[in-house]
């Protein structure tokens, strides 16, 4: 999933992150959005300690053939 995923839900988290804090402010719950935000830690603290390598510069070589 990280190798896929990482950058837009780290990105998502980022933007996204203030209007649900706000949303849970405001509904008094807060469990909006919790499994998505747990995804978004735990990928930020995968990534602390390697930096991602873009598929496109670490399979450059794959040929599916």
């Amino acid at each position: 999933m990280s190798d896929f995923f990482s950058g837009p839900v780290v990105l998502s988290w980022k933007k996204l992150g203030p209007m649900v804090e706000e949303m849970r402010r405001v509904g008094d719950r807060q469990t909006y959005f919790e499994w998505f935000q747990r995804l978004a830690e735990r990928t930020l603290e995968q990534e602390a300690d390697a930096s991602p390598i873009p598929a496109h510069i670490e399979h450059r070589e794959w040929n599916a053939n």
